[in-house]
């Protein structure tokens, strides 16, 4: 047995190392995760439905009245339930991150081979971009691992049997519950498709994955006067202005940009747009040169999905995130595993510390150990404070001089845990805070009032 295990960790040893590098930058210094909105809107559900109150819909978006799936709310039930709302809002996004990276792993050693699917994993382990967006406790979570199920059997799977198209249907069902950019999945699927002759299982596989993940959503709109439909719609319409080619022309041409700062981010960190774009644009023709000059079919059809998706999220109204851009990243992903495997391992260990070395900067100053204000730590800390006032002196009431909705992280773990009373005391929590408060605590620019 002892023996059983020795062989299969030596066997897998980089992927193992590669997947605890992963698992360790996500979760170190966890109490520098952000406790606001997403985060106490998921804990609140996932609450209710622990007392019995099922919901058929999921977190709302933020640019329209329009909600995503609910199965974040669902998969945060257990880990609430057996460590808390403090550690699922770390636990689950870091088993989140460690099912995506071990799914990257096989779904490339399975459509390709061992070492692009090692370099896979490496691009994910310490990836900027990655390593921000999974280091947030919210439904983009699921947004890797969902778009990957369902790109890399429809680029590869050309005779698709029924692990493909359970891996599809999957993915598109899983998209739907990451975010509402899942709806840009069905007319790029069928593109893809029908350009590159895919069978129709492979479109109608991802029509019932979505289509299972929605069904939730179409039973509470037909209770709701469709609310999720009018939203969906204004997300890509302008009904004052109406169909216009310049603007449609324009979002073009600016989400080409940001999908250059947002690749070039796959791998390493530039302190400003520009730079980003030019590391976008300098991997795209160095992946060209290096390993598709004799291959323009194959790079064209890897960058023809994320090129659709540009097109199509052109439509979209509303300011772009970079999250909503991982739809595209899968394929391009594979544009640099690809290329990297025409590399030695000696060569691709250097690469690996060298984009390390250039990245580390960001990763301990922006994501892991930078003081951000209202963070679990934090808000934990000024709990705690309250608390001690609240047995020292009693509260009356609490005032929150904090800018609108970034409040609710303190409100979600205070206001449970105090009974006011009438003859006590107030107290403002205030945000910035300076000296000139006459602070009774200070917790990362968030100071305590007692009057």
């Amino acid at each position: 047995m002892i023996k059983t295990v020795y062989l299969l960790f030596r066997k897998n040893f980089l992927l193992i190392l590669l997947l605890l590098i992963g698992i360790c930058l996500r979760s170190y210094n966890w109490q520098n995760y952000v406790l606001n909105f997403d985060q106490v809107q998921i804990l609140t559900n996932a609450e209710s439905i622990l007392q019995g109150k099922l919901t058929l819909i999921g977190p709302r978006t933020g640019p329209a009245s329009t909600f995503t799936g609910p199965l974040i709310y669902y998969a945060t039930v257990p880990f609430l339930f057996v460590f808390g709302n403090i550690h699922s809002t770390v636990i689950l996004p870091v088993l989140i991150s460690f099912i995506t990276g071990v799914a990257l792993y096989f779904l490339a050693k399975h459509y390709q081979t061992t070492k692009s699917a090692l370099i896979i994993v490496a691009i994910w382990s310490i990836s900027p971009l990655f390593l921000k967006i999974d280091r947030t406790f919210w439904n983009p979570n699921l947004s890797l691992l969902a778009f990957s199920l369902v790109v890399w059997p429809i680029y590869f799977a050309t005779k698709p049997k029924k692990l493909d198209l359970a891996l599809i249907a999957l993915g598109s069902f899983l998209a739907y519950q990451a975010h509402f950019s899942a709806f840009l999945l069905i007319p790029t699927v069928f593109l893809f498709a029908l350009i590159f002759k895919r069978p129709k299982e492979i479109f109608f596989a991802s029509c019932l994955g979505l289509g299972i993940s929605l069904l939730p959503t179409i039973i509470f709109d037909l209770r709701h006067g469709f609310i999720n439909i009018s939203g969906i719609l204004s997300l890509f319409s302008n009904e004052a202005s109406g169909f216009n080619l310049i603007n449609l022309l324009r979002n073009i041409y600016n989400n080409t940009k940001f999908t250059l700062d947002v690749f070039g981010r796959l791998v390493l960190y530039g302190k400003n747009s520009t730079i980003r774009q030019v590391i976008g644009l300098l991997l795209i023709l160095a992946t060209f040169f290096i390993r598709f000059r004799k291959e323009k079919a194959l790079f064209f059809k890897l960058l023809f999905w994320p090129i659709l998706v540009i097109i199509l999220m052109s439509f979209y109204q509303g300011e772009i995130p970079e999250y909503y851009l991982v739809i595209g990243l899968p394929p391009l992903m594979l544009v640099l595993a690809l290329t990297f495997t025409k590399f030695s391992r000696q060569l691709l260990l250097l690469m690996f510390l060298l984009f390390s070395i250039f990245n580390y900067s960001y990763l301990k100053s922006s994501i892991i150990t930078r003081d951000r204000e209202f963070t679990l730590g934090n808000s934990v800390a000024i709990k705690n404070d309250v608390l001690r006032i609240d047995q020292e002196h009693e509260i009356k009431e609490i005032i929150y001089l904090i800018p609108h909705a970034s409040d609710l992280g303190l409100k979600y773990l205070i206001e449970p845990a105090i009974t006011k009373k009438e003859n006590g005391k107030s107290i403002k929590i205030v945000y910035p805070a300076n000296e000139n408060n006459n602070l009774f605590s200070e917790h990362g620019k968030i100071g305590i009032q007692l009057e």
